[in-house]
């Protein structure tokens, strides 16, 4: 047991220290809620993400959810003759909005899908020193904004102990406003970051939620593969693991209300 533990410790921060790259992509959690009637409101917490969804109507469900992260890091430059290390910064925000519709299948199972739009950036720079138009200058920037829109299904079993989702997201996304100052083109297209505002990128995203608790609080789980559809290069996150807490508003004001 405690092997597997290890295990998976070990993978979270090889995960999390992947997250250092120079990737233009990095799939966000995907928004899950299982709204069952109307008045249902539902929250995921974690490091990276915040999001709430809430039935709007028996049938029709608005999802609002916001991504951000922050790494820095420091690696030796495969140049021997350098062994000075170079300090890494990126800075990812998403943030969307969705509108969905869901229909309850039976007593515990749910299907729903969403669809919406959103807007970021990502923004990578280090202390690499480098050379523009014969002067000498420190650092190298790549920023950018990005556009996003999603398709959402997915269908799951929801009950007071263990939810258990399966979705598929597929995403298009558009950059614009690039920066990339201090990056040589052999760079830039070494890590698949040149042109990208020329084209749109189509992703297809799978995933599946593991949600454990008791009633409105509940740990979740959710791992979420990532392939790209178009043929044009881009840097991106082809896996995504994601944990945190989901929260029952609507069942946990019910609980410590007089009547419940």
């Amino acid at each position: 047991m405690k092997f597997y533990i290890h295990l998976l410790i070990a993978f979270v921060l090889t995960l999390l220290l992947a997250a250092g790259c120079n990737v233009a992509y990095v799939p966000n959690k995907h928004n899950v809620p299982l709204m069952q009637e109307k008045g249902d409101f539902s929250v995921n917490l974690s490091t990276n993400n915040a999001q709430g969804a809430y039935a709007i109507s028996n049938s029709l469900a608005v999802m609002a959810n916001a991504y951000f992260r922050d790494n820095d890091w420091e690696t030796i430059p495969m140049d021997t003759a350098n062994a000075k290390p170079v300090k890494y910064q990126a800075n990812r925000l998403l943030a969307e909005a969705g509108l969905g519709y869901y229909q309850r299948l039976g007593d515990n199972g749910v299907f729903e899908v969403y669809g919406g739009a959103g807007m970021g950036s990502i923004h990578f720079e280090n202390n690499n020193e480098y050379f523009h138009a014969g002067m000498k200058k420190s650092g190298a920037l790549y920023k950018a904004r990005m556009g996003k829109a999603f398709i959402q299904p997915q269908i799951g079993y929801k009950s007071d102990y263990v939810d258990i989702i399966f979705s598929t997201r597929i995403s298009g996304l558009t950059f614009s406003n690039v920066d990339t100052s201090g990056f040589s083109f052999y760079q830039l297209q070494t890590h698949n970051l040149y042109n990208l505002e020329r084209q749109p990128f189509f992703f297809i995203e799978p995933a599946i939620t593991m949600q454990l608790g008791y009633k409105y609080v509940k740990l979740y789980t959710q791992a979420v593969l990532v392939r790209k559809i178009n043929p044009e290069p881009i840097s991106y996150r082809t896996l995504g693991v994601n944990m945190g807490l989901q929260l029952d508003i609507r069942r946990m004001f019910e609980s410590f209300s007089p009547e419940g």
